[in-house]
């Protein structure tokens, strides 16, 4: 079963896009990521449909053929996560989420655009792991922002990994998977595949982390066994105590059907918007180089295409406003593709890319542009005036 899913997840990646994608070593299959998808979905009115309806066109006709969504957004305390819940406590099924969900995917479907369907998240940025934790009463909510320091981001990691190993929590988790199938009997056609969150990281948690994975990868598999599925994580992550994934055990127990790999130059210290020249710029691409190798080497070996699902670079000297310039943002994108193709050419399960993330009209220091709220807004942000930008996009396959 899991060759049949991974060939027909192949026959996707090859022939699916705006346009279709050629049979060839250089062809990638390109995305967005669009997390407040739902959130545009879930308003009433006609002004936050038709924002969802004009951002879907216009990464149409840019040649993005699939967008990165959330499925659900939980409610959270924070002024650094989303305002806009559609679901809310312990009680709350999600079933606010679910519809909202259909709306998109109906208007991906009407475009011939496919989506990845993210089921939660590790982050508090939309709630996540942390609500959830927050709701059973088992750990309070964790708080922080765009100039939090490592002392409160590593409370807020000990607080959401405990997520993996919590009954109560789980149960919520389950049910909304549940009651996702229960909407979703016969999957839709608009879905391209299934994640199980967004980054989940196991922070010292290995044996409950690694638990955890197996077990949520049976419960989806007992609803649905075609649409292809996978975890959501960073790849191995960046060498830092206790959040290194074991991709090697985690393949081993499940068998999930690609592998997704994310890449943060500057989140990972690699790389300093303010203090830039060109021999500092090469050591980051170096070392982005061989991060993606080392993926892709993972890749062949567990037979499982590799898909750079979430990259992104700061505007020049990490300005915010959208008419500052992207210099250095276009030459990593275009390193990056250049370095895909390189992989795909030598042989490598390379599917495709999606940048993080689409901020479309959106302008900076207001709500849902493409940066979530618990980061500077216009940071990682792609507008719909990067012409630059949106131009090297386009090109990746030649169109």
């Amino acid at each position: 079963m899991k060759k049949i899913i991974q060939m027909a997840l192949i026959v996707f990646l090859f022939f699916n896009s705006n346009k279709g994608l050629a049979m060839d070593n250089s062809s990638l299959l390109v995305g967005a990521n669009l997390w407040q998808a739902i959130i545009w979905a879930s308003k009433e009115d006609h002004d936050h449909l038709g924002r969802l309806r004009r951002e879907l066109d216009f990464l149409k006709n840019n040649n993005v053929g699939f967008v990165r969504v959330l499925a659900s957004i939980q409610k959270h305390p924070s002024k650094f996560s989303i305002q806009t819940p559609c679901q809310t406590d312990a009680l709350d099924s999600g079933i606010a989420c679910l519809k909202s969900l259909k709306i998109v995917l109906d208007e991906l479907q009407k475009r011939e655009m496919k989506a990845i369907v993210v089921f939660n998240n590790f982050w508090h940025w939309s709630g996540g792991f942390n609500s959830y934790m927050a709701w059973t009463g088992e750990e309070e909510y964790a708080e922080f922002g765009p100039i939090s320091n490592n002392f409160t981001i590593t409370k807020f990691f000990m607080k959401a990994a405990k997520f993996y190993k919590s009954k109560k929590a789980n149960i919520l988790y389950d049910n909304f998977i549940k009651l996702f199938f229960k909407e979703f009997p016969n999957g839709h056609s608009a879905i391209l595949s299934y994640q199980l969150a967004n980054e989940p990281t196991p922070f010292f948690n290995h044996r409950s982390f690694s638990w955890w994975v197996e077990s949520k990868y049976k419960l989806v598999r007992d609803f649905d066994s075609k649409t292809p599925l996978t975890l959501g994580g960073v790849g191995t992550g960046p060498n830092v105590p206790g959040t290194v994934t074991d991709l090697k055990k985690i393949y081993g127990k499940s068998q999930f059907d690609y592998l997704t790999v994310h890449l943060w130059p500057q989140n990972w210290l690699w790389y300093n918007p303010h203090k830039m020249d060109e021999a500092k710029f090469q050591k980051m691409l170096n070392k982005s180089r061989d991060y993606l190798l080392k993926h892709a080497i993972m890749a062949k070996i567990t037979n499982s295409p590799l898909l750079l699902e979430e990259f992104g670079l700061a505007r020049d000297r990490e300005q915010l406003e959208r008419e500052s310039s992207v210099v250095y943002r276009d030459r990593f994108y275009q390193f990056i593709i250049n370095e895909l193709k390189s992989l795909k050419a030598l042989g490598y399960p390379i599917a495709g890319l999606a940048f993080w993330a689409w901020g479309g009209e959106g302008l900076p220091g207001t709500n849902l542009v493409g940066d979530p709220p618990h980061e500077k807004q216009g940071w990682y942000s792609i507008f719909n005036t990067d012409f630059s930008t949106l131009e090297i996009i386009r090109s990746i396959n030649g169109k």
